[in-house]
């Protein structure tokens, strides 16, 4: 290493913030955002206990299911950490006090990190099943070319994230080798509203797009446009919820019940989306999405009692 590039190393590390190792830790969860990946976990074990039949519940399958929510989790934590990784001109418009990199994280620690992420990833799924795997290595590539490039193209960067969110449901298909119907109908909830909650956040980060360049679609039509779209999305989203249990050949009594519970949410997001204006109120609206995937989740359980 040559003179001036230790230097640069040297002066770089000064920029770090002097933490004590517990604050690293703190900042290493915020990194890898471990609110959504404990999200994605209780989707997976919400999944094998109330959409899959009993009959599966086997201690075999428990441990696949165990490695299964590892790989899954640390793929998701690896996307969250090269999206960093490549956003940091972004991020200093979009939520500069929330940029870890060079502040608390080097480049050169965050890319090893997201190697680190993404091997134990790819080995909890080899050891679950050679399907996961090669899933795993899908969704993992997949995430490293939005991270460096999808996200910039409007609506393509959107479909991913809300694919791969269905996928996370899908999952329980794939392991259990099995169809069922339950599973596509919460896969289905996972797709609309992973593709409305990318939607408001592309308005929410329109500066910081504009900054990197960005092609998102509110940035080329106009935030109406994309409210538009939003609004059309809801309403597939509110078609489908009575369409998918004609199309599963699902009797569920009380499934009518949470499609009114589910509708009066969506109203209430479609209220917001309408009367949002600034910056914060998208980020409302963006929480508030959040908060329909969960409780879309904790239907998981009523929907199976009557199933």
């Amino acid at each position: 290493m040559t003179k001036k590039s230790r230097k640069n190393t040297v002066s770089s590390d000064k920029r770090l913030l002097p933490l004590k190792r517990s604050s690293r830790l703190f900042y290493f969860f915020r990194l890898i955002r471990l609110p959504n990946l404990l999200i994605i976990a209780f989707t997976l074990l919400f999944t094998h206990y109330f959409l899959v039949p009993a009959d599966f519940h086997t201690v075999y399958k428990f441990s696949q299911l165990f490695l299964l929510i590892i790989s899954t989790t640390l793929i998701a934590a690896g996307g969250y950490v090269i999206n960093d990784y490549f956003d940091v001109k972004i991020d200093l418009v979009n939520k500069p006090d929330k940029v870890l990199i060079n502040k608390v994280f080097t480049k050169k620690s965050i890319w090893q990190i997201y190697v680190l992420l993404n091997f134990l990833a790819l080995l909890a799924g080899f050891l679950a099943d050679m399907k996961i795997a090669l899933i795993q290595i899908f969704c993992g590539l997949s995430l490293y070319f939005y991270a460096l490039y999808l996200k910039k193209i409007a609506l393509l960067g959107n479909g991913l994230v809300a694919l791969l969110s269905a996928l996370v449901v899908l999952l329980a298909n794939v392991l259990y080798e099995k169809n069922f119907p339950l599973v596509y109908l919460f896969a289905g909830f996972a797709f609309f509203i992973s593709l409305i909650r990318e939607l408001v956040k592309d308005i929410e980060d329109i500066e910081g797009d504009k900054a990197g360049n960005c092609q998102t679609f509110p940035i080329l039509f106009g935030v109406f446009n994309t409210k538009l779209l939003i609004f059309s999305v809801i309403l597939l989203f509110f078609l489908s919820l009575f369409y998918f249990p004609h199309w599963l050949f699902l009797s569920i009594p009380y499934y009518l019940l949470y499609c009114f519970f589910i509708s009066i949410l969506l109203l209430t997001l479609a209220w917001q989306v309408f009367f949002a204006k600034s910056k914060a109120d998208f980020h409302r609206v963006s929480n508030f999405s959040k908060l329909i995937m969960l409780l879309g989740m904790v239907g998981m359980i009523f929907l199976q009692i009557q199933f």
